[in-house]
């Protein structure tokens, strides 16, 4: 994000890159909290002036807005967690630049302070690095109005050293800066542009800020020691009582990077986490002033309350309601309990969420670490209904800051003060990656929120289902032989439908034969002397017949029997039955001319009646013309027209009846579809629920195993086997004593 030495004008670009600043046109309280924090392109250029610009790298110069004149003349400062309000995790990236006044050539005491946080740990490092050349390097450099080291150092600017090994640290960036002297910030977004610049949707890496067990905040420190000089530089106290040095010590085994702690997947569920959504503070008026130890609600059976084994007298003190609580000897990794505060402890662990709930009293400041998995949140209908995906069973990772309607608000406010540092020891301790956060103030919205998390990832996981069971089961073939597809009715049977649902030769002879059979009207048989074989029958008629003939059956020897029929205003319907005797045009074979001799007198009488025969004819002179002449010629008929209009008319007739057969064999081949899926889906609720509880049975010896043995540990321990537990879900809530 950050980048440097780029020309620009008449100076370079020593650094540049994305950092955030808190909106100051708007007065705070016309607007929320999570509005006051914007996103800003910052320019350093060699000369030492420092401006920003809401636009990016684009922007002219000249449409920028200044933050300082020189950074030699500036100081720049780490923050505290205490600086920082509600982003305590992200203090050990934090750091002030405090700009002096310049007039008439002087350097006054007023200042413009702001707290900046970069965009990641390589940025952090550039920035600091190019701050550190620019104040050795500018102020031999420069002209005009640029101050000497000596000189701001006079004029109550301390000078800072930085030491390059100690800014590996990564955060979000944030800052607080205060304008006076009627300093505005022009590029300020408006109250509705605003919304689009409030969150910093990129990863962070928390660093836990270790105490020095006096209440003051150390850096995280590298291999080699450092001194920064630090002091109040807006206030009017001695020149001496503003100095101050501060050496670092090595602590090497209090730095933690890991993986944002940020809500998951904002951007690609398009779902946003609001930060304050929940209260930290008590409303005036409301908190009873209860002590802990009269308000301790009793355990609820299925999780255990005041586990602690770390320490010998934790379990104890906390029934006693002891506020004292001594420190575990033995530690982990060399941290006992979060930095700056006095002890830590289990208030409570478990196994369901529903556990969970019950555990969060209403008097209680608990900060605690889950693994849970969607299907464990499903009751058991919902579960049984639901397809079996893997994601469904994976365990995620949440933490949980709870601060409860009747605690203390006093306690309340340093709980708060010192979260940070208890993020990074759980953290630390439990090794669990992802973390979701999860703050609420009412114990029955934690598991709403725990839920809703869980399915915004479920939708980014899960794959849809396109399978669906059809209204209507079979499609309708075509009613007419199509030479593309190949598929007359009795192919398309072939291929839809079940063997034993497939009529034999005298079931398709039997259709044919009757007035109005659906839905053949024609049939070709194989030449046998035993039995009726079907080659092919359709329900399209002569027309149908003919090119099935052409176009499949030119070289094959073939017995058949097709109905005509034609129909009139004045004689209504009548049918004539005529049969084929057919060899193609490219049979020629001595075989199959001895089938078609042989086999002539059997298949004449397993096909039975017709009013002629059609031999010794070619599928091109099967037309509907020729066709009526065979019947005027073979058949003495006067009573009705024997036209090709009136077998069209027919034809049109028989086909509505035919359509109509299908519609009814689809409606009855869906009924079947829709039995077969509720049986088939009734199976596999079944088989899930039985998987379900088997699941529970095989868990529940490791489950109790697990609480024989959390009873026994320390707290680290438990935080540590939690994370490493990937099969198992749990909770832990801690209690810290600051």
């Amino acid at each position: 994000m950050a980048s440097a030495m780029v020309v620009e004008g008449d100076s370079a670009v020593a650094m540049q890159g994305m950092m955030m600043k808190k909106k100051t046109s708007t007065p705070s309280i016309l607007r929320p909290v999570t509005l006051e924090w914007v996103t800003r392109h910052f320019f350093l250029y060699e000369d030492g002036k420092m401006m920003y610009t809401r636009d990016g790298a684009s922007v002219k110069p000249e449409e920028m807005v200044l933050l300082c004149n020189n950074i030699s003349a500036c100081q720049i400062d780490r923050a505290k967690a205490s600086d920082l309000g509600k982003k305590k995790s992200h203090v050990a990236n934090s750091f002030y630049i405090t700009v002096p006044s310049y007039d008439n050539s002087e350097w006054s005491k007023t200042h413009t302070r702001a707290l900046l946080v970069t965009h990641g740990p390589e940025d952090f490092k550039k920035w600091i690095t190019t701050f550190r050349r620019l104040k050795a390097v500018v102020n031999m450099e420069a002209e005009g109005h640029t101050v000497p080291q000596e000189q701001s150092n006079e004029s109550g600017v301390p000078k800072v050293v930085h030491s390059e090994h100690s800014l590996e640290v990564s955060a979000l960036a944030m800052s607080d800066v205060k304008f006076e002297d009627g300093i505005n910030d022009e590029n300020a977004l408006s109250f509705d542009d605003e919304k689009q610049h409030v969150h910093f949707n990129l990863k962070d890496e928390i660093i836990e800020v270790p105490d020095t067990g006096d209440g003051s905040e150390r850096p995280v420190i590298p291999d080699v020691a450092a001194v920064v000089e630090e002091g109040d530089i807006g206030g009017d106290a001695p020149e001496s009582e503003k100095k101050v040095a501060v050496t670092f010590a090595i602590v090497n085994s209090a730095t933690i990077i890991d993986e944002t702690d940020a809500p998951v997947l904002k951007k690609k569920a398009s779902v946003r986490f609001a930060e304050d959504s929940c209260e930290i503070a008590a409303e005036q008026g409301s908190v009873e002033h209860d002590s802990p130890k009269s308000n301790i609600e009793a355990p609820q059976a299925g999780f255990t309350v005041g586990v602690g084994a770390g320490a010998g007298a934790l379990q104890s003190n906390y029934e006693q309601g002891n506020d004292e609580i001594a420190p575990d000897s033995h530690s982990n990794e060399g941290i006992l309990y979060p930095v700056g505060c006095k002890g830590a402890r289990v208030f409570a662990y478990g196994d369901s969420l529903d556990e969970l709930t019950q555990a969060l009293t209403a008097d209680a400041l608990l900060y605690g670490l889950a693994t849970i998995s969607l299907e464990e949140t499903m009751d058991d209908e919902t579960y049984a209904n639901t397809s079996p995906q893997p994601f469904l069973s994976e365990l995620k990772a949440f933490s949980i800051e709870y601060l409860g309607k009747s605690a203390d608000p006093m306690k309340a406010e340093k709980f708060e003060q010192h979260l940070g540092e208890i993020i990074s020891f759980c953290k630390l301790s439990s090794n669990l990656k992802d973390l979701h956060p999860i703050r609420c103030r009412d114990n029955t919205k934690v598991r709403e929120e725990i839920v809703s998390v869980l399915q915004v990832l479920e939708n980014g996981n899960e794959e849809e289902d396109n399978e669906e069971v059809p209204t209507v089961g079979i499609l309708l073939p075509n009613l007419e032989y199509d030479s593309s597809s190949g598929l007359t009715a009795y192919k398309n049977a072939l291929q839809t439908q079940d063997p034993a649902d497939i009529p034999s030769g005298s079931q398709v002879l039997a259709c044919v034969r009757q007035q109005m059979g659906v839905p053949y009207n024609w049939v070709l048989f194989q030449p046998s002397q035993t039995e009726l074989i079907v080659e092919d029958a359709g329900s399209g008629g002569v027309i149908e017949m003919t090119k099935v003939l052409h176009d499949c059956y030119n070289d094959r020897v073939l017995f058949g029997l097709a109905r005509v029929s034609f129909m009139g205003e004045t004689f209504g319907r009548r049918q004539i039955w005529f049969g084929l005797e057919w060899s193609g045009e490219d049979c020629t074979s001595v075989k199959m001319i001895r089938q078609l001799r042989d086999c002539a007198l059997q298949m004449t009488e397993f096909i039975g009646e017709r009013s002629f025969t059609m031999t010794n004819v070619s599928a091109t002179d099967m037309t509907p013309d020729a066709v009526c002449a065979w019947v005027k010629r073979s058949c003495d008929v006067t009573d009705y027209d024997l036209s090709v209009m009136s077998m069209n008319a027919a034809y049109i007739e028989e086909q509505k009846v035919i359509k109509e057969y299908y519609l009814k064999l689809a409606e009855k081949d869906a009924a079947m579809r829709v039995a077969r899926e509720a049986k088939r889906k009734e199976q596999l609720r079944k088989e899930r629920l039985w998987l379900r509880q088997e699941t529970k049975d095989n868990m529940a010896p490791l489950r109790t195993e697990r609480r024989e043995k959390w009873s026994k540990m320390k707290v680290q321990d438990i935080l540590q086997d939690l994370g490493n537990e990937d099969s198992l879900s749990g909770w832990v809530l801690l209690q810290i004593d600051i």
